[in-house]
């Protein structure tokens, strides 16, 4: 089974806070996103794979989360992201259609990193994030191995809500978190 999908587990499962994350800490605990200090931090060009993208039911942990008449339906994005062969966040971004109808671009990302795109907009807020070892969500993923940690994040964008789920391998054990203020 593949962790994101099995991640619509009760909140038992997710933690508030990022204790005993150890070598992860510093890229979970951040509210900045990842994508552009994953650009700066891995030397080996970064890419994204889409895995799948369509209309989708809504998990119920995912329509809980963004509460609503319309939480049944929405939109999938399940993405993978590389720093040249290794594999580094397996991601799944959920929006309902309320969503969409604001945010139509949210549907047509391709190859580009969600991330990138939410950087480039200043009306988002991330409004919750929770972590959970992903080892505690399912057996584990072919793609990603275990061992990682799971971050799940609630975001605002212009009022509408999306879900990311966000899985990271082992590739970021090492790596310091380079961020735009280290780079002046």
């Amino acid at each position: 089974p593949n962790v994101l999908t099995q991640a619509t587990r009760d909140n038992s499962q997710w933690q508030a806070t990022a204790a005993g994350t150890g070598d992860f800490a510093d890229w979970l605990v951040s509210e900045r996103l990842m994508t552009p200090d994953i650009r700066r931090s891995f030397e080996a060009p970064v890419r994204i794979e889409v895995l799948a993208e369509g209309a989708a039911a809504l998990p119920d942990e995912v329509a809980a989360l963004v509460a609503g008449n319309d939480a049944a339906a929405g939109w999938l994005r399940e993405s993978v992201m590389y720093s040249g062969d290794t594999l580094l966040v397996h991601a799944r971004c959920y929006a309902p259609e309320r969503t969409l109808a604001a945010h139509p671009w949210l549907m047509d990302l391709g190859a580009n990193p969600l991330g990138g795109q939410l950087a480039q907009r200043n009306d988002v807020a991330r409004v919750a994030q929770h972590y959970s070892r992903s080892d505690t969500l399912t057996a584990g993923d072919a793609r990603v191995g275990a061992g990682g940690w799971s971050r799940r994040s609630l975001f605002d964008i212009g009022g509408a809500p999306i879900v990311l789920f966000e899985h990271l391998s082992a590739g970021f054990v090492g790596v310091p978190r380079q961020t735009e203020d280290d780079a002046s």
